[in-house]
């Protein structure tokens, strides 16, 4: 009997914490901002917690920013921002979430759309949650944690992520991407190839430059239609099948 107790109030002493942490969104607020972008060649999004969906569109002329701001106590709402700044010919679109808020608040984040000019070259910098971006001229993506799905890159793509599925589709190259866990899929890729990757599977195709795979720690890789070579330096673990390559093939 006695065991029993004991056993249920720790269940409760555990349970606890993660019902302050929970993903509730009791109380939002619209966030919205409008930079221009006349002149400028580059973005730096600084995300921090939430979603973000950022689409090139070629006719814009400004960063546009709206966004919902959640929190599951009003108290942290207002802190919850979202600001605009420009150096030089370097936008900057910063969410502002305070570093304690998550303590005083259970849940915090800003769920962000954006539309921006389809020439910029875009820089991501995203702690947690999903992250959807189309048709810029270029793109670097650090993220904590969340999926990640990119269309449309008219050039170069670097990624470096901690965690989470990696989708890049149609992009001009040449593709970096470091990623420490989550699958990795790539298709229709101009330039080359260079991948990094933790554990998860690995699905390449359509590249019209070379395929190489760093590291790979565990899961399958497939390679399918590469104009160029495809090169594996070190596979921990997970089976490795190719077809249609058209330069050098090494696989250890």
């Amino acid at each position: 009997m006695k065991r029993t107790l004991i056993a249920s109030v720790l269940a409760v002493l555990v349970a606890a914490p993660a019902l302050g942490w929970g993903d509730d969104c009791d109380h939002t607020a619209e966030r919205d901002a409008r930079i221009d972008a006349e002149g400028a060649g580059r973005l730096v999004v600084e995300a921090r917690a939430g979603s973000l969906t950022l689409v090139g569109r070629p006719d814009a002329d400004a960063v546009v920013a709206r966004g919902t701001a959640c929190s599951s106590r009003r108290s942290t709402l207002d802190d919850i921002q979202l600001t605009t700044r420009r150096r030089g010919d370097t936008l900057v679109l910063e969410v502002r979430i305070p570093d304690d808020a998550g303590w005083r608040s259970g849940s915090a984040r800003l769920d962000l759309d954006v539309e921006v000019p389809a020439g910029l070259h875009v820089v991501v910098d995203d702690t947690s949650g999903s992250v959807e971006i189309e048709g810029v001229a270029s793109l670097e993506i650090e993220d904590g944690s969340g999926s990640i799905e990119v269309t449309r890159v008219a050039g170069r793509v670097q990624i470096r992520d901690g965690s989470g599925e990696i989708d890049l589709r149609d992009a001009g190259g040449p593709v970096d991407i470091r990623d420490g866990s989550g699958s990795i899929t790539v298709a229709d890729i101009g330039g080359d190839v260079e991948l990094t990757d933790g554990s998860g599977s690995i699905d390449v195709r359509d590249v019209r430059g070379s395929v190489r795979v760093r590291s790979d720690g565990s899961g399958s890789i497939r390679v399918v239609r590469v104009d160029g070579d495809f090169v594996v330096e070190s596979d921990g673990s997970g089976g490795v099948s190719f077809d249609r390559i058209a330069g050098r093939v090494s696989v250890p």
